[in-house]
């Protein structure tokens, strides 16, 4: 997913596979957009994105989950408190829906004024 988003698409893309970074390294980077898994060691997904909420600098950020089980199965194992506020999307993932999804977040809002 990496390579396809920054040598196909062109994006930045800074990966941080430890949960408990997760938040810090996403502060010192300002992502535009944030892909998420669900299931990791010692902090879930869901802990994560309510870390991610709770940050001054990025509780505007969109989230997007992708994991390797589904929204059902998360429900399951208690971790539905933020599937149903942001995309998620299954591994393995389908590229065209997930950069759809990418390109529909970083769409920038249109101006009300004048």
């Amino acid at each position: 997913m990496r390579l396809i988003l920054s040598r196909n698409c062109g994006y930045d893309v800074l990966e941080e596979n430890d949960p408990t970074r997760a938040v810090d390294t996403a502060n010192a980077f300002q992502p535009d957009v944030i892909l998420l898994d669900v299931v990791m060691p010692g902090i879930d997904g869901d802990e994560v994105a309510n870390r991610i909420r709770s940050s001054q600098r990025l509780a505007d950020v969109p989230i997007v989950f992708v994991s390797a089980i589904t929204v059902a199965e998360a429900g399951k194992r208690g971790l539905a408190g933020n599937l149903e506020e942001f995309p998620f999307y299954s591994k393995p993932v389908h590229m065209e829906k997930l950069l759809a999804c990418i390109a529909q977040l970083l769409r920038p809002v249109a101006s009300t004024t004048g």
